[in-house]
């Protein structure tokens, strides 16, 4: 290679990893590519009061920090991402929060203590973060809000995005609209066996290949 090539390249390397943090896209996530594919996904956010909101649920309750080992977490975090690029087509939304707000409503069945802090919310956030809604997940871009409610039915997670300076017009709403509502709510229950065989598979195909998965590490 010539010697003059060598500061070109060294530039154009230099540039290439500066646009991909200023993008946000630096996730190992990002544009992931769900392997269980559900028919009938939304096409676009929530209208509310004339602004856009993103609205994703979850059946069951958020796992504890400390509740298992990392492999069990390496499973549960890619059903997070399983379940919510399942719920939004996000190959038609063309939408992106440059300073955002994440809405998190814990939905119990009974009123027993529960500390939120043990609940491992990263799960969620990362998967908001690769579907590209937000560009990164820093105090500067995000903002979250975290509820808990009681419910009649079987416990769930509600998860909201949103632009930040729409934050009090959503509470105003989420007022009027009450919280324990399941009119809207569209589940993608991806089963963790289902996630294990997936998992497997891929393990295999890499001991073949001798190449690494990004989403085990």
């Amino acid at each position: 290679m010539p010697k003059e090539m060598s500061p070109l390249l060294k530039s154009l390397e230099d540039f290439r990893v500066r646009l991909i943090k200023e993008t946000g896209y630096s996730s190992e996530d990002l544009s992931y590519v769900p392997e269980i594919n559900f028919r009938n996904k939304q096409t676009g956010p929530l209208e509310i009061d004339g602004f856009p909101v993103f609205r994703f649920s979850y059946p069951g309750t958020l796992p504890l920090y400390d509740a298992h080992d990392k492999e069990f977490q390496g499973l549960i975090r890619r059903m997070y991402l399983e379940a919510t690029f399942n719920q939004y087509d996000f190959n038609v939304i063309e939408i992106r929060f440059e300073c955002a707000v994440i809405v998190i409503e814990h939905h119990f069945r009974d009123a027993s203590i529960r500390d939120l802090d043990n609940r491992n919310r990263k799960y969620l956030i990362d998967a908001v973060r690769a579907t590209g809604l937000i560009p990164d997940d820093n105090a500067q871009v995000l903002t979250l809000f975290e509820e808990a409610y009681l419910t009649k039915k079987d416990p769930y997670i509600d998860v909201f995005v949103l632009e930040r300076k729409n934050f009090i017009r959503f509470l105003d709403w989420r007022s009027r609209k009450g919280n324990d509502e399941h009119d809207e709510i569209i589940f993608r229950n991806v089963d963790i066996n289902t996630i294990k065989e997936i998992v497997k598979r891929e393990k295999d195909s890499i001991l073949v290949s001798g190449g690494s998965n990004p989403y085990w590490d």
